[in-house]
């Protein structure tokens, strides 16, 4: 008869038998483990070498206008690259950029990129291990701010200083985390403005708390590498992205995350748990609102106010959040692709409670068009800002922006409105369908732009769609946020004299881009397949839209009919301040269209010129955008200390509060309100009634929106004389 042992009595019996049975057994194993490594990291950088020859298979193919990769392409390629993989500069050194420089440049075929990533990679491994010794010597050290140290701003980001040796860079790193330890003390609302008032004592201890919510902060960065698998497919995924945005600004590598955020923010629909959040006193992050009929609101366990601990997304560990960490929160919470979560949440009374919520798809509370009336000096006007050009991919081919504006549109109508203005400011744009829809609302029939593949003849792009629903006067706000399909629709009203340009110059972006998938091997995967490159997405610009004057905009943006003086066009980029974008160009194509009646813009600007002249605001205005176009152009040398960063922050707050005042104008003849039909909506949903009122008073103070009213208003007057 057979007895059987259990592990535990044989190890009370014979525990020397026992403990050498388990080291045999630990070292077969690790030979086990030897034996595998080798071959599962070759097969690793052997898929991520195949996804990096599939990206620029598919960019030299696709992207109209694909850099020859010589000596200077490549150097470039891998200073993106750098920024891309190491965004606070904090792990590369001078030396390894020239290493990583001279792979690319040594080697003159494509395989060049896949030695590319496995040197990255040990170099990355290295110099993370090296960072972390660093990072834990600063932590053992009390912090000090002597008088000597300083950070500087530079004017223009895409300058980079490397450092040359260790030494350099440990200085780098401890200059970092005192910056980010004075952010953390200056960030707390309640102690920021008495914080240079407290004991020696009480500072020190305050100081040390700094420290350490520092030190994890750029941990945390740098646990994005841990593994050998996350940080290949990372540099991986950099060096993908790097090309493609050598090619053009708006070329870029997503992986299916940032895929999806991307889709969402074309879409009137988005997957939400439901819920906003905000910084209370505290520093804590707390829910701000529920959207009503949301995943949050559903659950009737959460509330205004209920500041949230901690968060366990689905497959991830669980997120504790510290004080001062809603930056931390964002990109983790918000950036994730998982569809559950577990918040546990402390409510007003000091209660703990967990509450389970699924995504759910809700309206886009940033993709949303709304109308309003405007009642001025005897005329009743309306009034509809555009977000972006959405579309919904997942209902009928004709829903979108376009057919919510026209929807708008009919509403005003029936209030009996003389004009109209669309405000396009700050909207970057979107759907090109959309943008043609939009443009054919406002004109019979006839040419809208003119699309030029990489290959192929220059393409004449049609409103197909005869008559217009809105054929009276017309006024569009635009200023430099206003790109792409903005740009499109601006141009199309302005090139036939359907609409007056109200504003500064727009952004300048004249392409159009496709989205694409690269896979790292020919064989298909799951994302989770360890050993194999996650699936990739290429957003590949394929074409340039050029005016139906056959002169493009691109990197030149679109000048108003009327300039109103604005800040953002003294600080924003344009698309001509993006290293590699395209220049602009014609193009020869045989077009005829029905250009309307010139509209009376020299009165127009006349009119507005003086009204602008005569207004101390803008004169403000004007003051403060030269200040600073000179200091964008100056880099900023501060004092590393409590001190000299309370300083430079107060004046940055004095400066925002200072342009926020200067563009509220407190104008009693003019009246703002929500169109007839859609106020009745608005009474019947306490949430949405909040956001109205907010909107509305938005809209009742902003100077640029009342000059374009005045500048309609005289549109109206001269086309009755």
């Amino acid at each position: 008869m057979f007895h059987v042992i259990s592990f535990s009595v044989l190890t009370q019996k014979y525990p020397y038998l026992v403990a050498q049975i388990l080291n045999l057994m630990r070292f077969f194993l690790y030979l086990l483990l030897l034996a595998f490594l080798p071959i599962a990291k070759s097969q690793n950088f052997d898929s991520l070498c195949r996804q990096q020859l599939n990206v620029l298979a598919e960019l030299n193919q696709k992207h109209i206008q694909f850099p020859v990769l010589n000596e200077k392409t490549k150097t470039e390629i891998t200073d993106l690259f750098l920024k891309l993989a190491d965004e606070r500069n904090m792990i590369a050194l001078s030396p390894d950029k020239k290493a990583l420089e001279q792979i690319l440049i040594k080697d003159t075929s494509s395989k060049a990129f896949c030695s590319f990533i496995e040197k990255s990679h040990a170099i990355f491994s290295q110099r993370l291990q090296q960072v972390d010794s660093i990072i834990n010597g600063i932590e053992k050290k009390q912090i000090q701010f002597p008088a000597k140290d300083s950070v500087t701003f530079f004017s223009n980001p895409n300058n980079r200083y490397y450092r040359e040796n260790l030494s350099e860079l440990s200085n780098r790193i401890n200059m970092l985390i005192k910056y980010d330890c004075i952010q953390f003390l200056l960030s707390n609302k309640k102690d920021s403005v008495d914080v240079l008032k407290l004991s020696a004592a009480e500072l020190n201890r305050k100081t040390e708390e700094a420290k350490k919510n520092a030190i994890k902060q750029n941990r945390r960065f740098l646990s994005d590498f841990v593994s050998t698998n996350k940080l290949s497919h990372h540099l991986a995924n950099c060096l993908a992205n790097a090309i493609a945005n050598r090619c053009d600004p708006h070329s870029n590598f997503y992986t299916a995350e940032q895929l999806q955020d991307f889709n969402q923010s074309m879409s009137n629909s988005e997957l939400s748990f439901g819920f906003n959040v905000e910084e209370n006193d505290e520093g804590l992050v707390c829910i701000k609102d529920l959207v009503p009929g949301g995943p949050a609101w559903k659950s009737n366990s959460l509330n205004e106010e209920d500041v949230i601990i901690s968060f366990h997304l689905q497959g991830e560990p669980e997120f504790i959040i510290e004080p001062w960490d809603i930056q931390h929160f964002y990109q983790v919470f918000y950036k994730s692709a998982a569809k559950s979560v577990e918040l546990k949440i402390r409510k007003p009374d000091y209660k703990i409670v967990k509450v389970k919520l699924t995504k759910e798809k809700i309206q886009s509370q940033e993709n949303v068009i709304n109308s309003y009336l405007v009642n001025y000096n005897g005329h009743k006007t309306g009034f509809i800002p555009i977000p972006s050009f959405y579309l919904d991919d997942e209902e009928d081919s004709r829903q979108g922006c376009a057919n919510d504006l026209a929807k708008e549109i009919v509403k005003l109508k029936q209030d009996s409105i003389e004009g109209l203005i669309l405000d396009l400011r700050y909207n970057g744009g979107g759907s090109m369908r959309e943008a043609m829809g939009l443009a054919g609302i406002f004109i019979d029939e006839g040419p809208v732009a003119i699309y030029k593949p990489k290959q192929g003849k220059p393409i004449l792009l049609k409103d197909l769609n005869r008559g217009s629903i809105w054929d009276g006067p017309l006024i569009i706000l635009i200023n430099t946020g206003s790109a792409s399909a903005s740009e499109f629709v601006t141009a199309t009203l302005q090139d036939y004299n359907r609409a007056v340009i109200v504003g500064s110059r727009s952004f300048g972006k004249g392409t159009a881009q496709s989205v694409y998938t690269v896979k790292g091997e020919n064989a298909n995967f799951s994302n989770k397949t360890e050993g194999a490159a996650q699936t990739g997405y290429l957003k590949i610009t394929i074409s340039k839209f050029y005016r139906i004057t056959k002169i493009s905009h691109q990197g030149k943006g679109i000048q108003p009919d009327i300039y109103v003086p604005g800040i953002i066009e003294k600080v924003a980029e344009t698309e001509s301040d993006f290293p590699f974008y395209l220049a602009c160009d014609s193009v020869s194509k045989n077009i005829v269209y029905a250009q309307l009646p010139a509209l009376p813009k020299g009165e127009l600007a006349k009119l507005s010129a003086d009204r602008v002249k005569n207004k101390k605001q803008f004169q403000i205005i004007q003051l403060i955008g030269d200040s600073l176009q000179k200091a964008r152009l100056q880099n900023d040398k501060i004092e590393l200390s409590i001190k000299g960063i309370k300083k430079y922050k107060q004046k940055q707050k004095e400066l925002g509060q200072r342009i926020e005042e200067v563009f509220i104008d407190d104008e009693k003849n003019i009246t703002i309100s929500v169109n007839t039909l859609n106020e009745k909506v608005y009474n019947l949903n306490d949430y949405e009634k909040k956001n109205l009122d907010n909107s509305l008073d938005v809209l009742k103070k902003d100077l640029i929106l009342h000059e374009g009213i005045y500048v309609l208003t005289d549109l109206i007057n001269l086309i009755k004389k």
